[in-house]
C-alpha cells in the first residue's frame, strides 16, 4: 500500500507541471545587434590599441580590448535604442572616405559592423564617411564611453 501512495504522489505531481502549448511562438534567435571597434594608435603597452564592443539582440555584451575581456547585460531600453540607431542608419550608403586616415598620426580608425536584412553590413571609417550625426555613430560613441 506504501508504494501505492508514493507512486500516486510522483504521479500527480507530475500532472502539475504545465505544457508548453505547440501553438506558442518560439523565442527569438540571438543574433548580433552591433560590434564597435577601434583600432591604431600605439598603446601603453607598446603595441597597436584594439577594442571592441559586441552587442546582441538580447542585450547581452563583451568588450574586448587589447587581452582583457569584460562582459554584462543592457537594460531593454538601450537595446530598444540600438535597435532604432541600426534601422535608422546611413553608413552602408555613405560616400568614400577620402581624407588621411586617424591610423596615420597615431589615432584610431572606428569600424562598425550590424545586420542589414540579415546579412552582415561592415563599415570602416577610413573608407566611408562617417557623419558625427548618423544615429550609429552616435549610438556606438555613447556605447564605447559608458562600457570604457
Amino acid at each position: 500500500m506504501r508504494r501505492f501512495v508514493i507512486l500516486v504522489s510522483l504521479l500527480t505531481g507530475c500532472a502539475a507541471i504545465p505544457a508548453v502549448p505547440a501553438d506558442s511562438p518560439s523565442p527569438e534567435p540571438v543574433v548580433l545587434l552591433v560590434k564597435a571597434e577601434t583600432r591604431g594608435g600605439l598603446c601603453l603597452t607598446g603595441t597597436t590599441c584594439e577594442s571592441s564592443i559586441t552587442v546582441m539582440s538580447d542585450g547581452s555584451w563583451t568588450h574586448a580590448m587589447n587581452d582583457a575581456q569584460r562582459t554584462g547585460t543592457l537594460p531593454d531600453g538601450r537595446v530598444a535604442a540600438l535597435t532604432d540607431a541600426v534601422e535608422r542608419t546611413d553608413l552602408a550608403a555613405a560616400p568614400a572616405f577620402t581624407g588621411t586616415c586617424p591610423i596615420a598620426h597615431d589615432g584610431q580608425e572606428q569600424v562598425l559592423t550590424w545586420l542589414q536584412d540579415g546579412k552582415p553590413v561592415t563599415v570602416a571609417s577610413c573608407e566611408q564617411e562617417f557623419h558625427p550625426s548618423d544615429p550609429l555613430v552616435v549610438a556606438a560613441t555613447e556605447l564605447s564611453a559608458e562600457l570604457a
